[in-house]
């Protein structure tokens, strides 16, 4: 029963904050990370581009013989497999590139929800440049600790779902797996003025159905028409939210 109001304090989160977005003024990173969210998808694109334009010029007559539609088909499967690979890396490559400033959001949201004086806030505003290279490389290592473990744990998982009657057990493992790593990554913008890397992944363990909750709302974001755009500042407050909402439930709970 715990796990089930952790998981629905998580999804719900993302409903509460909305009204903080204007009461908060967090409005222009909702626009920043849009257009981030744009950069990174034209780079996946770009590189899916560029990778069979590269498999199209190799010299394949040479190699293997004058087989019509081969380099082409070659370099279709080329194209579809950067981009599958690239949608599956998508959100912890944008979480990577707004982690400088989805702290402030994660902020901003934290002193809402604790109403804190002016005296005690945290200040959400911004970090010097060394305080934002620690971030990312904070980011950076995370991710790409998330991005191993999630790959690792995804193949097996689209192996199963070629299997019928397998296959739809199979998606929503593979939906809450996405959810568990996308909301370990994004939660990580609140834990990271709190807890050492070792600590924060300690907690998504010892709260992973909070985690999930947080996560899914960020998978259903990228599979609406432009969600997506919007999903790392949104899931940033929600997950500050969700955070601080299940500590004081926590506490109260232990008094």
């Amino acid at each position: 029963m715990q796990a089930l109001k952790a998981f629905v304090r998580g999804f719900a989160a993302y409903f509460k904050v909305i009204p903080l977005f204007s009461r908060l003024s967090l409005w222009k990173y909702l626009i920043l990370t849009a257009a981030i969210s744009l950069l990174v998808l034209v780079f996946i694109g770009g590189l899916a581009y560029a990778v069979a334009k590269l498999v199209l010029a190799l010299p394949y007559e040479s190699m293997i013989g004058p087989y019509p539609g081969f380099a082409t088909a070659v370099a279709i499967v080329s194209f579809l497999a950067v981009v599958v690979i690239g949608v599956l890396l998508f959100k912890h490559l944008v979480l990577i590139a707004t982690s400088p400033w989805m702290g402030k959001v994660a902020e901003a949201v934290a002193n809402h929800v604790n109403q804190l004086d002016e005296g005690s806030r945290s200040s959400p505003h911004g970090k010097t440049r060394l305080e934002r290279t620690v971030l990312i490389k904070r980011s950076i290592r995370l991710n790409s600790r998330l991005i191993f473990f999630e790959l690792l744990l995804t193949l097996p998982i689209l192996l199963l779902g070629l299997i019928p009657g397998v296959n739809l057990v199979a998606a929503v493992a593979l939906i809450v797996l996405q959810s568990y790593f996308v909301g370990a990554g994004t939660l990580d913008f609140t834990l990271e003025e709190r807890y050492s890397y070792g600590e924060s992944v300690a907690y998504f363990n010892n709260n992973r159905w909070l985690t999930i909750g947080i996560g899914l709302g960020f998978v259903l974001l990228l599979l609406t028409a432009i969600g997506f755009l919007f999903a790392p500042a949104w899931s940033a407050a929600a997950s500050s939210y969700a955070f601080h909402q299940h500590a004081a439930k926590q506490k109260y709970l232990v008094d």
